[in-house]
């Protein structure tokens, strides 16, 4: 496995439950995970720090995460949507060209895959 240690990956997830299992399986690949539940927190942490990728949910209650995806497609930081969305109702939505990932996922895997291609 590629040692990820400088890297961290943002997971933009509102539920709580999906969150900590994401961050857990992301972080055994020893990477920092910076976790967001809505884009307001999101985005206060991109204005913070950068991050090597995200991890978005589609659907965050009451909005979409297509305004982090914006802003990651403008920083050229890799992201994909993590949804029990299909792919199409996504890319129509968005417009991005960006991977979609149906859930349940392998928060690990995607993550790595991402980050490979930083």
């Amino acid at each position: 496995m590629t040692n990820f240690i400088s890297n961290s990956v943002l997971i933009v997830e509102d539920d709580p439950f999906v969150l900590m299992d994401a961050c857990d399986a992301v972080a055994s690949l020893g990477v920092e995970c910076l976790v967001a539940s809505d884009c307001e927190s999101a985005d206060s942490i991109l204005q913070s720090r950068p991050c090597s990728c995200a991890l978005l949910d589609f659907d965050l209650k009451q909005e979409n995460s297509v305004p982090i995806a914006q802003q990651l497609a403008t920083q050229g930081t890799p992201f994909c949507f993590v949804s029990g969305r299909s792919k199409q109702e996504i890319l129509a939505a968005t417009g991005f060209e960006a991977p979609v990932f149906t859930k349940p996922v392998n928060y690990a895997e995607i993550a790595e895959t991402l980050l490979s291609s930083t």
